[in-house]
């Protein structure tokens, strides 16, 4: 229950935080008002960090699996809320077939500090116990992205061949500005067909959610409900698709190669006027940054 809501729940920090990206540590003050966190000796105290931006976290085996012990502080394993500070905020946007907002199991990424009172004198010790930094995600940028200009589809099936063993966590998206939407992303393994543009049959989601009204047009989307692993040689087929309309470069190569890296590369795709609807003529380049790890 205690996911459902702030009920029960103390704030203790609420700050505006000029975050210095995925890759570095953000440093908090202290926490607001003072406030201090006293945790008896084999009792637990729950925390919940919730941003407006991104988070970097790591995957557990499984929730309340212990993942860093330093002799005084045992971190244990919780889970990941998605599309809303709370459950009640996440609703249908939660991109997983129950209908769960929770993602689990998750494990924070970052250092906590601490200080160890006695009971018998005054002083105090500050101590840090860190969780290990995870490998920061490698991201593929479409090229020319930022030129694309054209917006009369608003889904677009493409596929990516892996160079080497990868996993797909996620994909930041070229949309219309100033435009609020519903966007989804769906993925099959090996190569689309045309069938494939009128019916989801064989096709999973990924990503069900919504983009704010905002003056760019790249939009950061939140990480894949699961990863999407790609074995050396293998295609993977994707189709992304946004209520309002996505942003992209139209052609009429489809299936043709126009960017990659050392592991990824992108073909140019067919694009739909409806989600799994109304196929347009001619083709296009899906524009966007994807996120992977080498696998």
């Amino acid at each position: 229950g205690h996911t459902a809501s702030e009920e029960g729940w103390t704030l203790i920090y609420d700050q505006f935080t000029q975050q210095k990206g995925l890759d570095m540590l953000t440093r908090l003050g202290p926490f607001s008002d003072d406030q201090v966190v006293t945790i008896p000796a084999g009792e637990f105290a729950s925390f919940y960090v919730y941003t407006t931006k991104k988070l970097r976290y790591q995957y557990s085996n499984a929730e309340g699996e212990a993942v860093a012990d330093d002799g005084s502080l045992r971190l244990y394993a919780g889970i990941g809320l998605a599309y809303g500070k709370w459950e009640e905020g996440c609703g249908v946007a939660s991109p997983q077939g129950d209908g769960e907002c929770k993602f689990g199991p998750r494990v924070f990424s970052g250092s906590l500090e601490y200080s160890l009172s006695s009971t018998t004198t005054s002083t105090t010790s500050a101590t840090t116990i860190s969780t290990t930094t995870p490998l920061p995600f490698i991201e593929f940028s479409t090229p020319d992205w930022k030129g694309a200009n054209d917006h009369k589809g608003k889904g677009i099936m493409f596929t990516l061949q892996a160079k080497q063993n990868i996993v797909i966590e996620g994909m930041d998206i070229v949309a219309k500005t100033n435009t609020a939407s519903d966007v989804s992303i769906y993925t099959q393994s090996g190569s689309y067909d045309d069938k494939s543009l009128t019916s989801d049959d064989g096709w999973t989601l990924l990503y069900d959610g919504s983009i704010p009204d905002q003056e760019s047009k790249l939009y950061e989307l939140y990480d894949f409900s699961e990863g999407v692993s790609i074995a050396a040689g293998q295609i993977q087929s994707f189709y992304v698709y946004s209520r309002k309309g996505l942003v992209y470069t139209g052609s009429d190569e489809e299936g043709t190669a126009y960017g990659e890296d050392s592991s990824i590369i992108i073909h140019e795709g067919r694009l739909t006027k409806k989600r799994f609807r109304k196929p347009l003529h001619g083709s296009g380049k899906w524009a966007g940054i994807i996120r992977y790890n080498i696998d």
